[in-house]
């Protein structure tokens, strides 16, 4: 690969034409252990970062304690990767960048220590950004390293610069969309529920309502995207979505009693508070 002035960068089938031993990818199972403690660091980083993130407004507002945003986040987080992981997964590892560059014994040799450098950078700036309590992406940290790691190796020419094109463009995109989808659910409800006489009542049936359009587009992706290993992306569209409507009906009835249950108990609480400021107005 020719850089500027004439310097050329060395690959590894160079270092192995000069004469350089290449090492024997079996030889280095310590690799896979060090990467899965750079995993176990990863993952620290996206619980104290991506996590907090996400689950911050719901902390925020006292819906969820501290333990009960932990204990949801884990479950969460391991079905999610489970069932829909297997696809950013690919495009991580051979999306973005042509692996077919890595061929050989030196090739395997240099993605398990690109990757494992990504993985290490990655959970390194989140830990950073933790620290001085900067909401940042996992995502974008990864992207980038691996794109680093592509370029430093193998040129520019290596990475499928449509893809990421792709993968930033979404980056701008997601947030925009999540605006305009927040600002109408928040404006619905505000009017139509919070600002009436009886929010109460009409909260009583809003609820169900948004669980089950939210159980819908999490469990008709789910299903519809799902992974390949237990056979998910087999299903039929027709049996997917009717399975997402199955789930998420019976996600909505088991909401309705607990919403009741919690009204009451919210009711009761007003009628304790109300109950002195009526005597001692007497």
């Amino acid at each position: 690969v020719e850089w500027g002035d004439g310097a050329r960068r060395l690959s590894t089938d160079d270092l192995v034409m000069q004469g350089y031993d290449t090492p024997n990818p079996s030889d280095l199972s310590w690799v896979v252990g060090f990467a899965a403690v750079c995993m176990t660091f990863m993952a620290w980083g996206i619980g104290a970062n991506d996590v907090a993130n996400s689950f911050a407004t719901a902390f925020g507002a006292k819906c969820l304690t501290a333990r009960q945003a932990c204990c949801i986040a884990g479950v969460c987080e391991l079905v999610g990767c489970i069932l829909l992981g297997g696809h950013v997964s690919d495009t991580i590892r051979k999306g973005m960048m042509s692996v077919d560059l890595y061929h050989g014994e030196a090739g395997r040799v240099l993605v398990m220590a690109g990757m494992t450098s990504v993985l290490l950078a990655a959970a390194s700036w989140l830990l950073v950004a933790s620290k001085y309590g900067l909401p940042v992406s996992t995502t974008h940290s990864a992207v980038g390293g691996v794109i680093a790691f592509a370029v430093a190796s193998k040129g520019y020419n290596s990475v499928n610069w449509s893809k990421v094109l792709f993968i930033v463009s979404s980056w701008f995109v997601s947030p925009i969309m999540s605006g305009v989808v927040a600002f109408i659910t928040y404006t619905i409800t505000k009017r139509c529920v919070l600002m009436h006489e009886d929010s109460l009542s009409r909260a009583k049936v809003a609820l169900p309502v948004m669980v089950f359009i939210m159980a819908l587009t999490v469990s008709l992706f789910t299903i519809y995207k799902g992974a390949k290993g237990i056979g998910l992306d087999k299903i039929p569209p027709l049996v997917a979505i009717l399975s997402a409507f199955g789930i998420s009906a019976l996600l909505g009835a088991i909401s309705y009693p607990l919403m009741l249950r919690h009204a009451r108990s919210l009711e009761a609480q007003a009628e304790e508070e109300t109950g002195p400021a009526n005597e001692a107005g007497e």
